[in-house]
């Protein structure tokens, strides 16, 4: 009983696994792009945590 039980969990396992690389090699999940507007607004996000580090007076 407890060999059925294994085999389907390992088996069931091994699919899944198998089955996410066939999908990632199908579909060739890439690296998301920014935009211009994005990289834009994230230089200016850091320079302005960048100069807003001093401490109060």
């Amino acid at each position: 009983m407890m060999t059925m039980f294994g085999m389907i969990l390992w088996g069931s396992f091994a699919f899944l696994v198998i089955l996410a690389f066939s999908l990632e090699k199908i579909f060739g999940m890439k690296r998301p792009r920014k935009s211009n507007h994005q990289k834009n607004e994230s230089v200016h996000i850091l320079d302005r945590a960048s100069n807003h580090n001093d401490p109060g007076v």
